[in-house]
């Protein structure tokens, strides 16, 4: 005979739990796709995640070294080297992160570029991205596009998203200028230029 709790039904999600949810893989697919994930190398990646956890109600982001030291299982020494390299990344034309300090000149807290414009690109609205791009592939214009977007870097899913969202013409400048920007990551860069539609590089211009 079943336990009787095995025939309990399951209990219904949290609908904030569902939301919460949501909001977090909206967050991390619009990373992926606008070139966030690519950017990041694995230690910068734990680094933010860690200053994400401190976010309190009002949005700041407030902590101790020692503090975020522990967080990252790092010493103070490395946790510091952590947040100056954070400094230096750039996303969305502004430094990804400007650290805060006391009177003391003690680290106490960090502000964000506004990592939340991440989650305007909601996943369900790729669902129909293969198939508008998969309608245009036959064009010869879109098939040079694709082959040089894929030379650039780029992996098929971003190819794709870039193909679906902007006129082919900020495509081809973007791409025509990308070797004047002399880019560490050509592909993470060329991914916010045509999205902010960079105007022309000084070497270009």
């Amino acid at each position: 005979m079943p336990h009787p709790a095995s025939s309990a039904p399951a209990p219904s999600p949290n609908p904030d739990t569902l939301s919460e949810s949501r909001w977090l893989g909206r967050w991390f697919t619009a990373a992926r796709r606008q070139g966030l994930l690519s950017l990041l190398p694995p230690e910068a990646w734990h680094t933010l995640s860690a200053l994400l956890s401190f976010t309190s109600r009002d949005g700041t982001r407030r902590f101790t070294v020692d503090y975020l030291a522990l967080a990252l299982g790092q010493r103070r020494e490395g946790a510091l080297q952590r947040l100056h390299g954070l400094t230096d990344l750039q996303w969305q034309g502004q430094p990804l992160a400007r650290l805060e300090y006391d009177p003391e000149g003690e680290i106490t807290g960090v502000s964000l570029a506004p990592l939340e414009v991440l989650v305007r690109i909601d996943p369900a609205e790729g669902d129909h991205e293969p198939t508008a791009t998969r309608k245009a592939a036959s064009d010869p214009t879109t098939l040079v596009l694709q082959a040089d977007l894929e030379t650039a870097g780029l992996r098929p899913e971003q190819v794709e998203w870039v193909l679906g969202h902007f006129p082919p013409d900020r495509i081809r400048r973007q791409l025509d200028w990308l070797p004047a920007r002399q880019a560490r990551n050509p592909a993470a860069l060329l991914l916010r230029a045509i999205e902010s539609d960079w105007g022309a590089p000084r070497e270009a211009a």
